[in-house]
């Protein structure tokens, strides 16, 4: 289960909740707990696959305006994460 300290003493609240949604995000805790609900919707899963397509889009539009070798770091860095992401997940 993801859990996130205080990085400094007077770091707020807010903050510390948006650091712990990011991490809790990214662990895809909710996707797992999603995947053993008994139905989706139909319009979930549009939803769902919406924001994923939008989130994708974001993502290359911000690659796209970088310059070459910032957008070569990049990939190198998401190579390395998708690597070790796969190697985390846990098995069904």
């Amino acid at each position: 289960m993801p859990g996130v300290t205080l990085k400094h003493p007077n770091e707020s609240f807010e903050s510390l909740m948006r650091r712990f949604k990011k991490a809790v995000e990214k662990s895809e805790i909710l996707k797992v707990l999603r995947d053993y609900e008994a139905y989706e919707k139909p319009s979930e899963t549009k939803k769902r696959k919406k924001a994923a397509a939008v989130k994708r889009w974001r993502r290359q539009q911000y690659e796209m305006s970088l310059p070459a070798h910032k957008r070569e770091q990049l990939q190198e860095e998401g190579e390395k994460s998708n690597r070790s992401q796969r190697s985390q997940r846990p098995s069904r």
